[in-house]
Parts: structure tokens; C-alpha cells; sequence
């Protein structure tokens, strides 16, 4: 057991205490961010036996290797054309593996029913923006009003709070469909089913 208050640390420095491995990961944080993560991170980062991994962006090539392995193998067949759609992919994703993956989703879904092959012309014009344009066009409308809540907030809020404002009750279908539509497109985190948990 780590407590998660003052002098936490104290608790895995005792000579009782087991080995263990502490694996923890955050994005970056600014030191003036309300509740901000700059006080503990500096404090394990002062012990000896800590290791900071800074996980950057893909490189461009290991980002058009992936856009390649999530490719279905039938969808294209043409090695020029699966060539200009990875690199194409890998340009504007940035180098970040959730981007590749969702733009190889919206290149197959835009496909259909004409083939990823007949897609090559349209790839000059391939950008994040649209594809979450495109998304956000197909949600339902419950599904909408719950997003411009989450992203107005800017930072996770419990789903009570969301529903509240949103004038839905946690227990309807409506929450339930509307916040559904929302995770199974990946555009929010369900982190559990209580109301009290984080959206």
C-alpha cells in the first residue's frame, strides 16, 4: 500500500518494504496547471533509482510502417499506391500512433464501396481536421451536445457533472447512447460507469 499524501514516498523506503516497479506515464504538464503534476514528478525524478523515458514522435518511417501493418493486406494490392498512402498517412499523423491509426479507419470507411486503390487522388487533401469534421457530422445529436460539454471543460470531469448540464440523467439511454457514440469513435474516456467517474 503507497499513500497518495504528503510523505507517500517514505512508505517504499522503508526496510520492510518490497521490491517493486513503479511504472507511471503523463503527458506534459506546466508547472502553473491547477493541481499540477511538476511537484511529484520533480520528487521521483530526485531518486537514484528512477529512470525517465521521454517517449517522443514516431519517426516518419516507423509511422508509415504502421499505417502499413494496419492496412487490411487485400485493401491494397498495388505497392506504389500502398506506398503513397502510408507516407501520406505518416506526413500527417505527426509521428503519433492514435493519429495513424484513425486515419487508416477513415481512409477505409472513405474507401468503401470504391476501394482503397481509387482513393490515391484524394490523398493530397488527407488532413486530421476533416476526418474529425466527418465524425463529428455523423454523431447523434445527444452525442454532440455531451462532446461541446467535454471539450468546453477542457479536462476530465465526473459524468454526473456532464449529464447535469447536458439535462440528461446517468441512468437513461440517452447518456448511455449519447457518451457510446462518443468512446466507440474515440473521441472521449469512459473511465467506469458511475457517475462519479471521469469522462
Amino acid at each position: 500500500y503507497i499513500s497518495n499524501g504528503p510523505g507517500w514516498e517514505g512508505d517504499i523506503q522503508q526496510p520492510s518494504a518490497p521490491a517493486m516497479l513503479i511504472l507511471a506515464t503523463c503527458r506534459p504538464v506546466s508547472p502553473d496547471a491547477p493541481e499540477s503534476l511538476a511537484p511529484l514528478l520533480s520528487t521521483l525524478e530526485a531518486h537514484p533509482d528512477v529512470r525517465v523515458v521521454q517517449v517522443g514522435p514516431l519517426p516518419a518511417e516507423s509511422s508509415a510502417v504502421l499505417a502499413a501493418h494496419l492496412l487490411d493486406e487485400g485493401e491494397v494490392q498495388d505497392d506504389a499506391v500502398r506506398s503513397r498512402i502510408t507516407e501520406s498517412i505518416a506526413r500527417e499523423s505527426g509521428g503519433n500512433p492514435f493519429f495513424v491509426a484513425e486515419l487508416v479507419r477513415y481512409l477505409s470507411s472513405s474507401a468503401e464501396p470504391r476501394g482503397m486503390s481509387e482513393i490515391s487522388a484524394d490523398l493530397d487533401s488527407l488532413r486530421l481536421d476533416r476526418l474529425i469534421v466527418q465524425r463529428l457530422r455523423g454523431l447523434p445529436d445527444e452525442s454532440q451536445r455531451v462532446l461541446e460539454l467535454v471539450a468546453v471543460a477542457g479536462d476530465p470531469l465526473p459524468q454526473c457533472v456532464i449529464a447535469d448540464a447536458a439535462e440528461y440523467r446517468t441512468s437513461s439511454e440517452t447518456w448511455r447512447d449519447g457518451l457510446g457514440a462518443l468512446c466507440d469513435e474515440n473521441l472521449v474516456r469512459q473511465h467506469g460507469l458511475r457517475g462519479t467517474d471521469l469522462v
